[in-house]
């Protein structure tokens, strides 16, 4: 019989010992996942070790009783099949999805090793496994696949849960596993055909190795000085949660004066105190995970066992920020503001729970304790997304115009047209009217205007040379614009330059904006109708409190609001009030405009209360 080679097992331990070395220089989070990695490696340690005296022994020969063999040639089984089903264990625990695991789910995973171990227990007498003859050889027995397949299934319980959730690794975690798959699966491999060449936990070893330094490594995942997990764990831990379509809720802390802190106290009086409030956290629920997302914020992650208790928790943690915190002999107020977010109801990925981060440092509401539903998250993010939108259409001119047909009343046929800028988006046309406070606080108002007013000279020559009565064609702007002697400057060298007839091309602004009006403006709007540019008012109607700038500024045209005409409809003393506000304008010599998106409206009812004006749908120029 030859020599059982036991160099592979010198060296998983030596290797082991230098994993538990590293391991314990980096202080880890006592949780769930930490202490099974640690018992992973103390596992494959002990298997090592009788690894290495089952060899020891075999290679002796006669010399070792053979209950001693068994003893070691059994604790390799044991041990070794151990370390399958802590591999699928652990994968539970990466995935955070061991709390949620059912009692009788854990029982059912456990019964294929029980089984094994009580056959492997039993071989002294069975031979099913191994046994040793009377010369002291090793002979594997005709069961011994069963260990084999013990092994096998656990290891494919685990690559199923990986498969399952594959869509929330990063390419590189991913590459990781099949890495550490491969080499494990080699291990066992070799073995079995090369019985002499004992690699399994050699095999094991360099996936404990590998597994360290990238998924479990804590020197990446772990703030060892607050002793809390980091922002990047925290992303990939609330994926797998997502990924699993768990029930899960975060509780948000964001500090307060951090930044004044630090400039007044010192960053390492503002460490301590960080130290200090996650102390404190930990000592508030021990079963929630504790998250260092920046200086201001910590997150605490709680499984859905702990839904009807959250509430009760954020009451207790600011109950600890009522009081001073004694830092280095120092005390020091901290207040903070907390947030529940409830996944995936109110969050359905990372990425939105860390804008209600974002939020929530950005506005409190005024409340210590909000609700993620307050932020409106999803709205400022299609907001944000909206003005994203605009602004790259505006600064790599990805946009167009798009036009409404204004209708004469009198005459029964299209007279006018309003001309706006247009952005296609997810949902549809996006409007410069919709987007003016973006566009002034960007500076790209300006832009947009002299872009429009081209547009409207283009409009109008190719009108008349087509042959089409078209009165006018107005534009909207942001009043601002109107402050501005150079954009006077500008449409007046157009018109010149298309040979624009005074009165033919109207400015549009709201109402609330000339309801703001200063007399710089008036001024400046009355230089803008001497040199031909006349102004429309749009959604007249919302500003009730105050209508002297009716008469003050200068307009030509009035577009009814939706709700003045809406009342109108439905109520009969709001409808006298609006006959009486048509004639009101119509003396002070303004034309009336009624937009067509309005419901129950009829010709007659335009002609009864002597509208002169309908504007129709915006359309792609």
């Amino acid at each position: 019989m030859g020599t059982y080679n036991v160099c592979y097992d010198v060296v998983a331990l030596v290797l082991l010992l230098v994993i538990i070395l590293l391991y314990f220089m980096k202080r880890g989070i006592p949780n769930y996942q930490n202490r099974l990695f640690l018992l992973l490696i103390f596992c494959a340690l002990v298997a090592a070790i009788f690894d290495i005296a089952d060899v020891t022994f075999i290679n002796a020969g006669s010399k070792i009783p053979n209950w001693m063999k068994y003893i070691s040639s059994g604790g390799c089984y044991v041990l070794q099949m151990f370390e399958a089903l802590l591999v699928f264990y652990y994968v539970l625990g990466i995935t955070t999805t061991w709390k949620e695991t059912k009692f009788y789910v854990k029982a059912a995973t456990i019964i294929p090793f029980m089984i094994a171990s009580l056959l492997t227990f039993t071989t002294y007498f069975t031979h099913l496994l191994f046994y040793y003859d009377e010369q002291g050889n090793y002979i594997r027995g005709e069961g011994r696949i069963i260990s084999v397949l013990v092994g096998i299934f656990y290891l494919v319980l685990a690559v199923v849960r990986i498969w399952l959730l594959k869509k929330s690794f990063t390419f590189e975690t991913r590459v990781t596993l099949w890495i550490v798959t491969l080499i494990g699966t080699t291990g066992v491999v070799v073995q079995t055909l090369m019985p002499k060449m004992i690699t399994q936990i050699f095999g094991v070893t360099l996936c404990l190795l590998i597994i360290f330094f990238t998924l479990q490594n804590p020197f990446l995942a772990i703030d060892s000085d607050l002793r809390a997990y980091n922002r990047s764990i925290f992303i990939t831990m609330t994926s797998y949660d997502f990924a699993a379509k768990k029930q899960f809720s975060v509780i948000i802390i964001m500090l307060d004066d951090i930044s004044f802190l630090q400039r007044n106290l010192g960053i390492e009086h503002v460490r301590a105190l960080q130290r200090s409030v996650v102390d404190e956290l930990r000592r508030t629920e021990e079963g929630a995970l504790i998250f260092h997302i920046n200086d201001s914020c910590f997150c605490m992650v709680f499984n859905q066992l702990y839904s009807q208790r959250i509430d009760e928790i954020m009451g207790r943690i600011l109950k600890k920020f009522d009081k001073p915190w004694m830092i280095h002999d120092i005390s020091t107020l901290l207040s903070a503001h907390l947030c529940r977010v409830e996944c995936p109801q109110d969050a359905a990925n990372v990425k939105e729970i860390l804008d209600v981060v974002s939020c929530l440092g950005e506005d409190t509401l005024g409340s210590r304790i909000v609700s993620a539903s307050d932020l409106r998250i999803r709205e400022r993010n299609q907001h944000k997304q909206r003005e994203q939108l605009i602004r790259d259409a505006v600064e790599y001119s990805k946009f167009d115009v798009c036009y409404r047909k204004i209708y004469s009343i009198a005459q029964k046929k299209a007279v006018s047209a309003e001309i706006a800028l247009c952005v296609i988006g997810e949902n549809g046309l996006i409007y410069s009217s919709e987007c003016k406070d973006l566009l002034e606080k960007t500076g790209l108002s300006f832009r947009v205007g002299i872009y429009l007013f081209r547009r409207a000279c283009d409009y109008l020559t190719s009108a008349q040379r087509a042959g089409q009565e078209i009165e006018s064609v107005e534009i909207g702007i942001s009043i601002f614009m109107c402050m501005h002697q150079k954009f006077l400057d500008e449409i007046i060298w157009l018109m010149k330059e298309y040979k624009i007839s005074p009165g033919t091309i109207r400015l549009k602004i709201t109402e609330s904006e000339a309801l703001d009006s200063s007399h710089q403006l008036q001024e400046m709007m009355k230089k803008f109708s001497d040199a031909g540019i006349w102004f429309s008012l749009d959604g007249y109607g919302t500003g009730y409190t105050n209508i002297s700038y009716i008469y003050e500024l200068p307009f030509s045209h009035v577009e009814l609001s939706r709700e003045v005409f809406a009342a109108a409809l439905a109520d009969e003393q709001a409808m006298s009030i609006l006959k009486n506000t048509i004639h009101m304008l119509h003396e002070l010599d303004m034309q009336v405009v009624v937009c067509e998106t309005q419901k129950g409206m009829s010709e007659e009812t335009l002609r009864e209360i002597q509208s002169d004006y309908t504007i129709g749908f915006y359309q792609q120029l």
